[in-house]
């Protein structure tokens, strides 16, 4: 299994309504994730059922290890407070195995991961305001971006990146900020979308690519980035398949049916 994440390929292609002002809560957004040449695909579900809540889970084929992350979103400030790492289980929900800690004060990441193998604990500074976790495929972007007043308006994040291969004292880094500079409109299947060119020190040479976002709902329809996020990918591309209504029971459905016709654990 990849760390954090494992999943099955089920998007769907449906044309969608944007979000409403309160940035999309209550509805589930279903993306692509995958190098920049399409290999690799896993799909990947976002759902934030309160304004200070995202729920993510990835899958690559039924019936397999999936990830199930969840975080906790200020929504003043847009920054995840706490992150929490897990598996999804048959009934639909969690198990947790490892946490990313904000203190906010001192600017300071404390990841706990509790492995077979023991307890892993480290930890980095995120200097620029608000962070983002690579890793949770965009959702903490997602959870800002429909809020913002003026949609055109250039933006920035700091980048922290949990990357499991290597060194494991260095499995937890900052490599920078993120800037993203608003190029234009543009028409993306059909929707209206605002391009932005994406660079900054979090990427080699400071070039990133791109990112389209919903003119309307402001957010994601699509990156494609230079930087990959996951071990065993050589780039980063997310394109939005469906978003959809949500609400809890919605959501547990989703998941369930990722066990659906599956055989008894052995």
């Amino acid at each position: 299994m990849k760390p954090l994440a494992l999943a099955a390929l089920l998007a769907v292609t449906v044309a969608s309504p944007a979000f409403a002002a309160d940035g999309g809560v209550g509805r589930i957004l279903t993306y692509t994730r995958s190098n920049i040449d399409g290999s690799l695909p896993e799909t990947i579900h976002q759902y934030r059922p309160t304004p200070d809540r995202v729920l993510v889970n990835k899958r690559v084929e039924p019936c397999t290890n999936a990830a199930l992350v969840t975080g906790e979103i200020d929504p003043a400030s847009g920054e995840a407070r706490r992150l929490v790492a897990g598996r999804l289980n048959r009934q639909g929900g969690q198990d947790a195995f490892g946490d990313i800690v904000l203190d906010p004060a001192s600017r300071r990441l404390d990841l706990t991961m509790r492995l077979p193998q023991g307890e892993i604990r480290l930890s980095t500074t995120v200097p620029d305001r608000p962070w983002m976790l690579y890793d949770f495929d965009l959702a903490d972007l997602n959870s800002l971006l429909p809020a913002r007043a003026d949609r055109r308006a250039d933006f920035s994040f700091g980048m922290a990146l949990l990357w499991p291969e290597g060194d494991p004292s260095k499995a937890l880094s900052y490599p920078g900020r993120l800037d993203a500079r608003f190029v234009g409109e543009e028409t993306w299947q059909g929707r209206k979308a605002l391009r932005f060119a994406v660079g900054g020190p979090a990427f080699k040479g400071g070039d990133g690519g791109q990112l389209w976002l919903d003119a309307e709902g402001g957010y994601i329809l699509e990156a494609r980035w230079s930087r990959p996020n996951h071990p065993g990918y050589d780039d980063f591309r997310l394109t939005l398949n469906d978003n959809r209504p949500g609400g809890d029971d919605a959501w547990t459905a989703l998941m369930l049916s990722h066990w659906q016709g599956c055989p008894a654990p052995g």
